[in-house]
């Protein structure tokens, strides 16, 4: 918990563990579909960026429904979506943890809406 960075495969399995407690203190259920390629299990992220934007949809609506978290590569990078069926997509969008996510991602690696240019010497 305290390492710089981290892997696909390691956080999809804390995900996996901290749904699986949801579900152990909740009557209703709550489905998790990961998908990316084993390729990516090693693909290095920041830690604790999934948990904190699931625990926000489980926390808040009942914990019914279905997570699922897409992962691939594109343009060298790794994209990672989360998406949720139902009301429980509101929480995510309307939660803290969205915005710390972000502003951790930000901090890490820099704001992609800013395009950087290319200056020249000459």
């Amino acid at each position: 918990m305290r390492s710089s960075d981290s892997t696909l495969e390691r956080e999809v399995g804390l995900l996996r563990a901290y749904l699986g407690i949801i579900a152990l203190r909740s009557s209703s259920k709550l489905a998790l579909d990961c998908n990316f390629d084993a390729t990516l299990a090693d693909a290095r992220v920041p830690p604790m960026m999934l948990v904190p934007l699931v625990a926000t949809m489980a926390r808040n609506q009942a914990s019914a429904g279905c997570i699922k978290v897409d992962a691939r590569e594109v343009d060298h990078r790794l994209r990672i979506a989360i998406a949720a069926n139902g009301a429980i997509t509101r929480a995510i969008a309307e939660s803290e943890a969205l915005r710390e996510v972000r502003e951790r991602l930000v901090a890490l690696y820099g704001d992609p809406r800013v395009v950087r240019r290319r200056t020249s010497r000459r």
